[in-house]
């Protein structure tokens, strides 16, 4: 029988921390196992293209193969099947998740650790599923059916359309899918299928029903649809044109939402709007995917990982919204590293500042800058410069601030107070009389800013707030500056490439290797190198002689490129990222994401790389192999089930091992294996079953830098 662990007991626990220090070169990140984490949004900045609530667990499939799930609904895992394209819809069936991918697959999982795959043998994507108690149907491009009886064995079956289905829904004892065109079709059996007449040609995106006999259908443009029984079927007065992508059913309500809109429809028929982004309780105007309900409670996700939850009223007519998702999702359009701080700017005058690549605080710029589009930021420790649109320029000086750190000295610890000289902290307005063109382009180089932009224009300054207009000699958009020794290279539309010897005095134009828009150049390893448009990448010692690099991708758009210990990084349109060894052939990084991505900058041991709505994704360089501490450690009781519990503080996306032995001279067993600290302050809790009781336990925690 187990004996009651007493405080005797608890007095000889040991704890034993290891750390390995390890010098290692650099090599490329491998691109069959590169582990990509969201920086923001947060938790994540996926595209959510379904979303369900099952007894309190919330799952959501989105883009490039990702799965969230939590289970609070606040807290949310991430799992990647390993599929390239979009997940696009969910259900359950005899107790088993069945997830639709645009590969033609469906993924069947009970816990999301463990997958198995039913390949439909087609290329069309499965738009919609749903399950009855004893049958299983998926939908999708070209009017295709297939239903199983056991999720396994699946066959196809002939829906009467050719028109692409977007979804499904079962209810009433019989299964409608809904489609482009208008198009309705709906079966008993999912054998036989009839197709329903509907008056609107437009798509239909989405279905829910009551649980009865009642389905709401919505599509673009704003139309909606009941039934009652699946052939005759009432149009519903929205007001809106908008399109709407998600209907679900909850609480003897209908929850419609799309592009910019949202609104509800009670049993009544009263339409009520759910979007205004003036009133506290209401939904923004955004553009919303996904939605489900479960237990009173409404779930709304939308483009980027946005979620709102919203509660049922006791007057049954307007819900009240809510989210704890306070990330900024402004476009990012470039990134700068200056000694341990990471700074970002984009949409809105936006500029974000991060220590470690992962947390980002926002920094207030002037009034007059706040709805304008900041493209390009430069500078040192002494000052940096941001400049975007109509002529935008911000200043933000050095400033002396204190800091308190612990040394150790003679082995004693003792407070030191550090005094720093920090940029990014306030940033002003600098007027240049004259000047109202969009500028993309900044290099600080040899003692001058420099910026350049639309109409050829090229300014310098010694200070950031007094500037010399430079004559470029053209009125192509010049959307890069960089700097190397005596030389300067701007490039921009059509190819352009400019050159100075003499600090921007005189350009002179060189014959481009391309007729594409060259969109950003860098001084990368003591070399110029030019991205744009059509998958250029292009390399040059002098700025006048550019070798042209194998091609990644000939329908994207590189927009940026950096460099790190050996390897060259790129981003660029969709999502991609690329290395290379030479700079010369160059490899894709499949990210977790497909959001179009316009900067990236190594730092704090990562590679950082940021785009559009927000997004900003980060992968480790390489394992991590901080030492890891023990901050607390305690017995708790939960269920009936003793553990042992920890509170371990190492550093974010590094892996580690725990392992115990009830004696120092015998074998070490494992209870934790390469698990992955993944919150921001770099702490995480291990909770660990007590099944013995011994007299003494030790144990042992360290770095893992092997899979």
């Amino acid at each position: 029988m187990k004996r009651k662990i007493c405080k005797r007991i608890e007095l000889f626990i040991y704890i034993i921390t290891l750390a390995f220090f390890v010098n290692s070169t650099v090599e490329a990140l491998d691109s069959s196992d590169v582990s990509w984490r969201w920086s923001n949004p947060s938790p994540h900045g996926n595209d959510i293209n379904d979303f369900m609530v099952v007894s309190g667990t919330g799952i959501q499939v989105g883009e490039l193969g990702n799965i969230f799930w939590s289970s609070n609904l606040q807290g949310w895992n991430n799992v990647n099947v390993g599929d390239e394209n979009s997940l696009r819809c969910i259900t359950v069936f005899n107790g088993n998740y069945y997830i639709g991918s645009e590969t033609g697959t469906i993924y069947i999982t009970e816990d999301f650790e463990n997958f198995s795959v039913v390949d439909l043998g087609t290329d069309d994507w499965i738009e919609g599923i749903s399950a009855s108690a004893s049958l299983i149907v998926a939908v999708g491009d070209n009017g295709s059916i297939f239903t199983s009886s056991d999720g396994t064995q699946w066959t196809q079956r002939n829906s009467g359309t050719e028109e692409w289905l977007r979804d499904i829904q079962f209810g009433g004892n019989r299964f409608i899918a809904v489609g482009e065109n208008g198009t309705i079709v709906s079966s008993f059996n999912g054998a036989a299928w009839s197709v329903s007449q509907v008056n609107t040609s437009e798509n239909l995106n989405s279905i829910a029903n009551d649980g009865a006999n009642k389905f709401a259908v919505a599509g673009d443009a704003g139309v909606v649809f009941t039934t009652t029984n699946g052939a005759t079927w009432t149009s519903l007065e929205t007001n809106s044109n908008a399109d709407i992508l998600t209907v679900s059913y909850g609480g003897d309500t209908f929850l419609l939402a799309g592009e910019n809109i949202a609104f509800s429809v009670n049993s009544a028929g009263l339409v009520t709007s759910e979007t205004d982004s003036e009133t506290e309780g209401k939904l923004p105007e955004y553009l919303w995917q996904s939605s489900a309900y479960e237990n009173g409670i409404w779930y709304l996700a939308g483009s980027a990982g946005l979620n709102y939850s919203g509660s049922v009223p006791s007057d049954g007519i307007s819900i009240t919204w809510a989210t704890e998702d306070d990330s900024l999702r402004n476009w990012i359009w470039d990134m700068q590293a200056v000694d341990n701080q990471l700074f970002a700017v984009g949409d809105f005058g936006t500029i974000l500042v991060s220590s470690d690549g992962i947390s980002w605080d926002s920094r207030i710029v002037p009034e007059e800058a706040t709805n304008k589009l900041i493209l390009s930021i430069t500078g040192t420790n002494e000052g940096l410069i941001a400049a975007g649109v109509d002529g935008l320029v911000l200043f933000s000086p050095s400033e002396l601030i204190s800091s308190e750190e612990t040394e150790t000295i003679d082995g004693q610890e003792v407070k030191v107070v550090k005094e720093l000289l920090v940029p990014g902290i306030n940033w002003n307005m600098i007027e240049i009389p004259g000047i109202n063109q969009d500028l993309k382009g900044s290099v600080f180089h040899e003692g001058f800013y420099y910026l350049c932009g639309e109409s050829g224009i090229l300014l310098r300054s010694s200070n950031g707030t007094q500037w010399d207009t430079l004559d470029s000699g053209t009125s192509e958009f010049l959307s890069g500056v960089s700097g190397k020794g005596e030389s300067l290279i701007a490039v921009g539309r059509a190819g352009t490439v400019l050159k100075s010897e003499n600090k921007g005095d005189s350009w002179m134009k060189v014959n481009s290797f391309t007729s594409d828009w060259l969109l950003q150049i860098r001084c990368l390893n003591d070399k110029f190198f030019a991205v744009g448009e059509g998958g250029a990448i292009a390399s040059s010692n002098d700025g006048v002689t550019w070798v042209l690099a194998d091609t990644p991708s000939s329908t994207a758009f590189i927009n940026d490129v950096t460099f790190h210990e050996g390897m060259y990084y790129a981003s660029g349109t969709l999502g991609r990222v690329w290395q290379s060894a030479n700079g010369d052939v160059w490899e894709s990084l499949p990210t977790n994401t497909g959001k179009s991505l316009y900067t990236l900058s190594p730092f704090d041991g990562r590679l950082v790389v940021a785009g559009i709505e927000g997004a900003i994704i980060r992968t480790p360089f390489e394992r991590f192999i901080d030492p890891i501490a023990i901050q607390a450690f305690q017995k708790v009781e939960s269920g009936g089930q003793e553990y042992f519990g920890f509170l371990l503080q190492g550093k974010t996306d590094q892996y580690f091992n725990l392992d115990f032995s009830n004696n120092l001279s015998g074998p070490w067993e494992s209870f934790v294996q390469h698990a992955e600290i993944k919150e921001a302050d770099g702490t995480v809790s291990v909770l660990m079953p007590v099944t013995d009781d011994p007299d003494s336990i030790f144990f042992r925690i360290e770095p893992s830098n092997v899979e």
